[in-house]
């Protein structure tokens, strides 16, 4: 078989899997040429989003596309394009993803989108504006940077983590303690009241210090936060 042979064989083969691999995504068209991901039927633990299906853009992923708790994906990894902007309501709730990079054309992350997997990272563009409630509840972040772009992140987002170091922008709106009950789908809780954003007092120490933006630690034997000083955001 001659080179010219070879070459054309693996980009058969490549455009084939391609293909495939975009077939396992279910999509709405939004207009325009622009659509978003509304469903997953592949069995792959580690998923790439295409970025074009059927050449529309992809901006969006839809409420519980990959969430395990209904569809039993377990996903490992799980790579973003540039071109979405917002990540719907619980879109990667239960999982194993350990790391996830959101990319800096997003600026929307919404309810439980990653809550209840095994996050030890995850970096938060400068495009982000708003952290809806629960997003990344119950991982295993130890440090989170919060960037300048954020303006409000909903109640016990970062909760049930494992945080001693925020870097945070300044005058970010945190939560509200007096919404009603919300009922939250999970085999370890049904109800969460008053949930900090951050917990160990962290929202009440910011908002104490002037909601200024800085580096914040939590020392874990004296039980409290204190600012240091750091380069800014």
């Amino acid at each position: 078989m001659n080179r010219k042979m070879v070459l054309w064989l693996v980009l058969v083969l490549g455009a084939v899997f391609m293909a495939c691999s975009h077939n396992d995504f279910g999509i709405k068209p939004l207009g325009k040429g622009k659509a978003q991901i509304v469903a997953y039927s592949g069995t792959k633990k580690t998923v790439r989003i295409p970025s074009k299906i059927n050449g529309m853009s992809i901006i969006g992923i839809e409420i519980n596309v990959f969430n395990n708790r209904f569809y039993e994906k377990q996903l490992t990894s799980v790579t973003i394009p540039n071109s979405v902007t917002f990540i719907g309501d619980s879109s990667f709730y239960g999982n194993q993803l350990t790391s996830v990079t959101i990319p800096n054309s997003v600026t929307f992350i919404g309810e439980k989108a990653f809550a209840n997997n095994q996050l030890n990272s995850v970096t938060i563009p400068n495009s982000v504006t708003f952290i809806d409630r629960f997003a990344f509840f119950d991982n295993q972040l130890t440090n989170v940077i919060i960037p300048n772009s954020v303006t409000s992140i909903g109640r016990g987002a970062f909760a049930n983590n494992q945080i001693t170091k925020i870097i945070i922008g300044s005058n970010v709106y945190l939560g509200n303690k007096l919404e009603i009950l919300y009922f939250y789908f999970s085999e370890q809780f049904e109800y969460l009241d008053n949930k900090e954003v951050f917990e160990n007092g962290f929202d009440e120490f910011y908002e104490a210090n002037g909601k200024k933006a800085g580096t914040y630690v939590f020392d874990n034997v004296y039980g409290k936060w204190s600012e240091v000083k750091e380069k800014n955001i």
